[in-house]
């Protein structure tokens, strides 16, 4: 429990006296989409990123690192880019109807057809 202490994020581009002084006088509230942002990109390096970097290590000599979130994210593009290419659409049919019933003038209720001669309909049958 932090109590009435207020909490603030800093900010620098540069590890050096001036810098960390300038950014103390420049504290901003913190921004929780930010922090969300940051936990997605450490999940993603997690699970792709830390993964890949040795496969590329070995494969590429003198190559440093597969970096951060874009290799995850490019892989997430990828898979996304095949499923669609490999979607095949077929032509289906949904039968539905407004049914009247006798001595309830005004009154209908949706009906599905489900059922045609005592077989049960599936999608694409």
């Amino acid at each position: 429990n932090l109590g009435e202490e207020k909490i603030e994020r800093i900010t620098f581009n540069e590890v050096t006296k001036q810098a960390v002084l300038d950014s103390l006088s420049n504290a901003r509230d913190i921004s929780f989409p930010l922090v969300d942002a940051y936990r997605a990109r450490r999940a993603l390096d997690h699970l792709v990123g830390f993964n890949l970097s040795p496969v590329l290590w070995r494969k590429l000599p003198g190559s440093k690192s597969a970096g951060r979130v874009q290799s995850a994210a490019l892989r997430m593009i990828c898979e996304r880019d095949d499923a669609i290419s490999k979607f095949v659409p077929e032509e289906y049919w949904s039968v539905n109807c407004d049914v009247n019933v006798e001595g309830f003038r005004g009154h209908t209720f949706d009906s599905h057809l489900t059922m045609m001669n005592g077989t049960k309909l599936k999608k694409f049958s």
